[in-house]
């Protein structure tokens, strides 16, 4: 018993000592970064996409668009502009572990997909691909709200992906009827849906902002498996 008891001592001790040398990290703030992108730029694809062999499975068809990060702001970058977004949307008393960056902060009106190619019989070359792609992205619209951290319970979505409480993916038809705000500056794009014929394929997403600012970025050619 008495050897039980000592053990036990020794692990507090030693709970207690990496306490006093490692305290737990807290930030003030949740938003680290604000983004005030510049340009956007394809970063590539995801997966199998990358290399491929032959024609790639829809599955497989995932790609990266996002902000260049020449607009961050943060403390070192821009203190002033940093603290006046901090008090604009009351992000001032976050006190966790846990930060995230660069958020955009303007409302985003639009987030769309086109192709250069007829994909199908109902989206020809030059039309919207919106309700055919779905998007993952970061947001807090609905957690820090009027400067108050509003908890939710995780949904089933991130339940299933093991993802945390900011991450979402929906439809892109989805997206743009909710003018997200709060948003991470990247994207990931996925294909529901393959093309009618197999061959090579350029998207471009085209975002604009409440502020009228317009960028545009285009993937490098792919050649996806068709329905044929």
């Amino acid at each position: 018993m008495s050897t039980r008891i000592f053990i036990f001592l020794v692990c507090c001790m030693g709970m207690f000592g990496c306490k006093e040398w490692y305290p737990e990290p807290t930030y003030p703030n949740l938003i680290k970064e604000y983004d005030d992108p510049q340009q956007m730029k394809f970063y590539g694809w995801k997966g199998n996409a990358k290399n491929p062999a032959g024609p790639v499975a829809l599955e497989d068809v995932m790609w990266v668009v996002g902000s260049d990060h020449e607009g961050l702001i943060s403390q070192v970058t821009n203190s002033n502009r940093f603290d006046s977004l901090v008090v604009a949307h009351g992000d001032d008393h976050w006190n966790r572990w846990l930060q995230v960056g660069g958020y955009m902060f303007r409302v985003t009106t639009g987030l769309h997909i086109v192709c250069d190619r007829d994909y199908d019989a109902g989206h020809p070359a030059g039309t919207l691909l919106d309700d055919l792609i779905s998007v993952y992205y970061k947001g807090l619209d609905d957690f820090l709200v009027h400067g108050e951290y509003l908890l939710h319970f995780v949904t089933e979505q991130q339940k299933r992906n093991k993802w945390s409480f900011y991450e979402f993916e929906e439809m892109l038809s989805e997206f743009n009827l909710k003018r997200h705000k709060l948003i991470g500056s990247s994207f990931v794009f996925r294909l529901k849906k393959a093309p009618a014929v197999t061959r090579e394929y350029v998207f471009t997403c085209t975002w604009t902002n409440e502020d009228g600012k317009k960028l545009t970025a285009s993937t490098d050619p792919l050649r996806i498996q068709g329905e044929e």
